[in-house]
């Protein structure tokens, strides 16, 4: 039996010796009071709900004789000098004195239950209801108005052992899709993340960093396990090309106007892996980037420093400082040999960038400073040529446009200087 009902016939047991009680037993006024508490009775119904209780005080309050004894949320008799019994607190016999009936239940979420003067969300029950009904039902977690709601939970499901995904072509099926508690759109605290992987895409996006790993390894002389990261290739022998591999950085929204900092646009680091190993077989990971090999014409390598409304951005080459009794690595620019018959070694050009109306930029070539000891050269030769053939030329020419301008040719057989 429930809470209210029991109450409520516990009420009524306990006052129906006085209500019932009167001057003349065999009187009128007996049965006017018999009466009333069999018509008052009527309206208390048998739901142990709050609100269905309070919805049946209009009903109770039109009734003669009857008022909507609030303290209990039942019906009872009024008697002839217009009061009840003393179990009830509080009471109305006027149906605008009613409770007003809130739709606390239309809300389906803490947040916007705790908005309403009213309502209360039971977080046991996960249900938005009256303050006055929590008291009529086992509630945990209550939350009133104008309270913090707490941070929603989802249990996790642990798979122990192996998990596997798998289609046919009957049924087709073997897709995985992973999706976060919000989208790109429309996102709350936790992030945006998600995970597509069917027969047409393979789609991750995280709510923060992403680390993809290899293993590490333990086991003596072994090399770790690597990571690699490869683009589809084009088998058709119609038009069939590879697929392309994109790593870029974040670009980077930031405007002083808005009063932050400027947005720079994220890096690319590429790194070979750190020799913590001593001795003198001892060398940190190599960095390889070459371009594609072809029947015809090979791939072309490009390294494109960024444009830029002010200026361009650099391009550094270099090898890493040397610390003490230590050499630094060296730099070679060079262009492929050609070893086969009639083969013709690539040209290696270094040239500043044109310029349209102001002076262009300056080729130096210069040899390192030395705090104690000498200064490096600068050494420019030309090629050697075997015993059938002259050696090349070295020539410096300046512009001829130039009204003292000269040239400089040279081999190891002539040298030439004209103005």
């Amino acid at each position: 039996m429930g809470l209210l009902r029991a109450a409520k016939l516990a009420v009524l047991a306990a006052v129906a010796v006085p209500s019932i009680e009167a001057p003349d037993p065999g009187g009128d006024g007996f049965m006017r009071n018999y009466v009333n508490i069999a018509k008052c009775e009527d309206s208390n119904g048998g739901s142990d709900s709050y609100w269905d209780a309070a919805s049946r005080c209009g009903t109770c309050v039109e009734t003669p004789g009857c008022a909507f004894c609030s303290s209990n949320l039942t019906c009872v008799n009024v008697d002839e000098s217009g009061s009840i019994d003393d179990f009830c607190e509080s009471w109305t016999t006027e149906p605008a004195t009613c409770p007003e009936l809130p739709q606390c239940a239309m809300n389906k979420a803490c947040s916007t239950c705790v908005q309403y003067h009213g309502c209360s969300w039971c977080q046991s029950l996960n249900e938005c209801m009256h303050v006055g009904e929590t008291s009529f039902v086992h509630c945990q977690g209550k939350v009133d108005t104008g309270g913090l709601c707490p941070s929603p939970f989802t249990e996790r499901t642990r798979v122990n052992g192996n998990l596997i995904v798998e289609g046919n072509k009957d049924t087709q099926g073997g897709s995985m899709h992973v999706l976060g508690p919000c989208n790109r759109d429309d996102c709350n605290d936790e992030g945006f993340h998600s995970l597509l992987l069917d027969g047409g895409i393979f789609e991750v996006h995280s709510g923060g960093p992403v680390s993809i790993s290899a293993a590490d390894t333990s086991i003596n002389n072994i090399q770790a396990p690597g990571l690699i990261l490869s683009a589809g290739d084009g088998t058709s022998n119609t038009g069939g090309q590879g697929g392309d591999i994109t790593i870029t950085a974040g670009d980077g929204s930031g405007a002083v106007a808005f009063g932050g900092l400027p947005g720079a646009g994220g890096s690319v680091f590429i790194s070979g892996g750190e020799s913590k190993g001593e001795g003198t077989g001892s060398k940190g990971g190599s960095i390889h980037i070459a371009a594609g090999l072809s029947p015809m014409h090979g791939g072309d390598l490009t390294l494109v420093s960024g444009s830029g409304g002010a200026d361009s951005g650099e391009v550094l080459i270099s090898s890493s400082a040397a610390s003490s009794d230590a050499t630094s690595g060296n730099v070679r620019l060079a262009s492929g040999s050609a070893d086969a018959a009639r083969a013709s070694s690539g040209t290696l050009v270094i040239a500043s960038g044109n310029s349209y109306d102001t002076t262009p930029g300056i080729v130096q070539l210069l040899g390192g400073n030395s705090k104690l000891g000498q200064g490096g050269d600068v050494n420019v030769f030309a090629g050697d040529g075997n015993s059938s053939g002259a050696g090349g030329a070295l020539s410096l020419r300046k512009s001829t446009f130039l009204h003292f301008g000269y040239n400089i040719v040279w081999s190891p057989t002539r040298l030439f200087i004209s103005f």
